[in-house]
């Protein structure tokens, strides 16, 4: 989001194995750099205190804040593909709520944070 970027690894069942934590990770408030650097520190924090690497990790999800419109993901996309995970996809942080809070992925999620984000499915 625009506060934070937030990591967690999570086992094949969903129980929290580790996390990490840095500054912001959407590319339209600071910028692709700024945001891609604190998407890998959050990364590393979570896989040091797992005791991972990243060829340990089977798939990442990124859920961000300002994945929103096609020119989000074509900024997005060749970055995140600098990181060394093999499997991962990007989706709007919106849907990773989504995702996370109904078991059925139906429902209408409202961001209010920084910034505001809606979804509904």
């Amino acid at each position: 989001g625009n506060s934070k970027t937030f990591t967690v690894i999570t086992d094949a069942e969903g129980r929290l194995i580790a996390r990490g934590l840095a500054g912001c990770g959407n590319h339209q408030v600071p910028g692709i750099d700024t945001a891609l650097a604190n998407i890998i520190k959050s990364a590393d924090m979570a896989l040091e205190q797992a005791g991972l690497r990243y060829e340990d990790i089977a798939f990442v999800q990124y859920g961000l804040a300002g994945a929103d419109r096609q020119k989000d993901f074509d900024i997005l996309r060749p970055c995140l593909a600098s990181l060394p995970f093999l499997k991962w996809d990007v989706v709007c942080d919106t849907y990773e709520g989504l995702r996370a809070g109904t078991k059925d992925n139906i429902g209408i999620v409202l961001v209010c944070g920084s910034g505001t984000n809606a979804a509904g499915r």
